[in-house]
């Protein structure tokens, strides 16, 4: 298996991980602050990056469903951010995604 990136993008995870960058402040969404309690709703992000895959059941490696570009759900404060050229990321787990925004 491969890892899939966005062209000219220069970091690649490793197995069953994403590089995304996160597309809203978490507390302004739609120019209405967010409550407290409503912080720990889902991140939306955009995957930079995809690793090779995880390793099932059966010691097979398998492809991580996801591809550079698309636009995810994931849990508020999954993931390890690092700065990169100036700009935020975050490695985020696969099990960490809740799903993908589909285009209408």
């Amino acid at each position: 298996m491969t890892h899939r990136s966005e062209e000219g993008f220069k970091f690649r995870p490793i197995r069953g991980r994403l590089i995304v960058q996160a597309i809203e402040d978490p507390d302004i969404q739609n120019g209405i602050v967010i409550l407290d309690r409503q912080k720990d709703l889902p991140q939306i992000g955009v995957v930079k990056s995809v690793g090779s895959g995880f390793i099932n059941d059966r010691g097979e490696e398998e492809p991580l469903p996801f591809s550079p570009g698309d636009k995810i759900y994931f849990h508020k404060y999954a993931g390890q951010s690092f700065d990169l050229d100036g700009e935020k990321y975050l490695i985020v787990d696969e099990e960490k995604v809740l799903g993908i925004c589909e285009e209408r």
